[in-house]
């Protein structure tokens, strides 16, 4: 008998990998109920932190079947914005989805790249593979490496491959 998972727990499990794959990355890794207690609970819009010595990459994973909402991008986008100038540093916003963002979502990260102070990207596949992948070239593109167990730097491969 196959167990049927909630959409929630799904979420959470979505989540979990993600965290443990930025843990790999060697550098300081929040969560958000660490963001929270150091930040305050008005920024519970970011689910990890990662911090680099140029910038913070905060992330939002949805792994829902219906596209996040306008204002949930724009509670992210505040988040973002919050923590960049609390720690006057620039952040990298990154929203991992499953669905893609609406296009007055879309319109929100446009209006805040503009602003020039912080970047937002949307990362989006339906294949939790495939958006791991996109990740990661993403966090190799930006100098950020991925470690194995015995300390190897995780080679990514050249094109992404279905397995």
């Amino acid at each position: 008998m196959q167990r049927y998972l909630t959409p929630q727990t799904l979420g959470i499990l979505f989540e979990d990998e993600i965290h443990e794959l930025l843990v790999k990355t060697k550098l300081q890794v929040l969560r958000e109920k660490d963001i929270v207690r150091k930040y305050g609970s008005n920024l519970k819009g970011i689910d990890h932190m990662v911090y680099t010595d140029l910038y913070i990459l905060c992330f939002q994973d949805k792994w829902t079947s219906t596209s996040p909402v306008l204002s949930t991008v724009n509670h992210f986008i505040n988040c973002v914005e919050t923590i960049s100038y609390k720690e006057n540093k620039k952040c990298i916003g990154i929203y991992l989805t499953k669905i893609s963002l609406t296009n007055p979502a879309k319109l929100a990260f446009s209006d805040a790249n503009s602003r020039n102070r912080n970047l937002f990207i949307e990362i989006q596949s339906e294949d939790k593979k495939r958006l791991q992948y996109n990740l990661l070239d993403l966090l190799y593109s930006n100098q950020i490496n991925i470690y194995e167990s015995d300390d190897s730097v995780y080679m990514l491969p050249a094109q992404f491959e279905q397995y």
